[in-house]
């Protein structure tokens, strides 16, 4: 809540399934050199408060694609995911 869609696609993310019973929690470069995206350590700390076993993670994430119509304005806005290259993966 509160982030425009830039802020929302390059936010960190957390990937969790049953098995194994693990958060993993993103923790990688940006476009190979770039500036490093990690789950910030509160969150962390929260998520094991709770009794979750949390694993930072290097490997690559889920991507997305993002298009945002403002509905006062009409104007759209479109991100593409720096977890891929920023590039569109279909046309």
């Amino acid at each position: 809540r509160g982030m425009g869609p830039l802020a929302a696609v390059n936010a960190p993310r957390i990937h969790h399934q049953l098995i194994p019973n693990k958060v993993y929690a993103e923790e990688q470069k940006c476009l190979g050199d770039g500036p490093l995206r990690k789950m910030p350590e509160g969150e962390v700390a929260a998520l094991r408060a709770r009794g979750h076993e949390v694993v930072y993670n290097g490997h690559r994430t889920a991507t997305t694609q993002l298009i945002v119509v403002d509905p006062d304005t009409g104007m759209v806005h479109a991100v593409s995911d720096a977890r891929k290259g920023g590039q569109p993966a279909a046309y």
